[in-house]
């Protein structure tokens, strides 16, 4: 799962991970980003999928709750959120 993939840095990682095999979901509010920068991970059919959504919102933590995903990679840039003015990287293990 790669939060603020729609954003240059992490439009380019999400295509790195799709090439190297891994399926990868995509959450991001597009306040900064853009599906264009997801063109080709798009084409990537059964691999790709996207979630407009916010990491501050409910529905991300219900999301990250039912798909359990291996890693989150955060690749916000919104400052303005208190919990991301030393951001992380959160690991999920199953």
């Amino acid at each position: 799962m790669v939060c603020g993939g729609a954003g240059f840095v992490g439009s380019h990682l999400v295509d790195r991970l799709i090439a190297e095999g891994h399926e990868v979901e995509v959450v991001d509010n597009l306040s900064s980003g853009s599906l264009t920068n997801l063109a080709d991970a798009r084409n990537a059919t059964g691999r790709f999928k996207f979630q407009n959504i916010g990491i501050e919102s409910r529905e991300f933590s219900e999301l990250v709750s039912l798909r359990r995903p291996q890693m989150v990679l955060c690749r916000v840039c919104n400052c303005q959120l208190p919990f991301l003015k030393r951001p992380v990287l959160v690991v999920l293990k199953k």
